[in-house]
C-alpha cells in the first residue's frame, strides 16, 4: 500500500495534526516514519548541559527568539544556529546563548562591509562632528549600551 502525506493527515491521530513545513509536498509518498515522544525534552536538554559543565565539556544550548506560530519552527532553528556560531567565533562560554542578547551582534555579521561603512559614515560622523564633549559622552552612553546588552 502506498500512502501520501495528504491521505495520511486524513488517519487519526494525523488528522489532529498540521504541516507547519513542506506543504508543496503532501503528495508524496511515505517512505518511513519516526516517532519521537519526548514530553520533558527540555528537562534532558538542561540536565545535558549542566552534566556538561560539570564534566567540563562545553555543551551549549541555544534558545531563539519566542514564536506565536507554529510555522515560525525554521525562523527559530535559524535563529538558534546563528546563536551558537556568533558564540563560538566570539569564544563564549556561556551554557546557554539566547539569541536576543546576540541578535544585535548576529546582525552586524551579516552587513556587507560596505553598507556597515555607509552607516558608520551617516551616523557617527555627525554625531561626532558635534561638540566634542557632546560627542565623546554619547560615544559613551552607546558604548555602555551595547556592552550590557541594550
Amino acid at each position: 500500500m502506498h500512502l501520501t502525506v495528504e491521505q495520511a493527515l486524513l488517519i487519526y491521530p494525523l488528522s489532529e495534526a498540521g504541516v507547519i513545513a513542506g506543504k508543496s509536498g503532501t503528495s508524496r509518498v511515505i517512505k518511513s516514519v519516526n516517532v519521537m515522544d519526548a514530553p520533558d525534552i527540555l528537562t534532558k536538554c538542561l540536565q545535558g548541559v549542566i552534566g556538561g559543565l560539570q564534566e567540563g565539556k562545553v555543551t551549549r544550548l541555544c534558545v531563539s527568539n519566542k514564536k506565536k506560530r507554529p510555522d515560525s519552527l525554521l525562523e527559530a532553528y535559524n535563529e538558534c544556529v546563528g546563536s551558537y556560531g556568533l558564540a563560538e567565533r566570539l569564544g563564549l562560554k556561556d551554557a546557554i546563548v539566547q539569541f536576543e542578547i546576540v541578535e544585535l551582534s548576529y546582525l552586524f555579521q551579516k552587513l556587507p562591509q560596505g553598507k556597515m561603512r555607509t552607516y558608520c559614515v551617516e551616523v557617527l560622523d555627525a554625531l561626532l562632528n558635534k561638540d566634542p564633549e557632546y560627542s565623546r559622552e554619547m560615544l559613551r552612553t552607546l558604548e555602555a549600551f551595547i556592552e550590557n546588552d541594550g
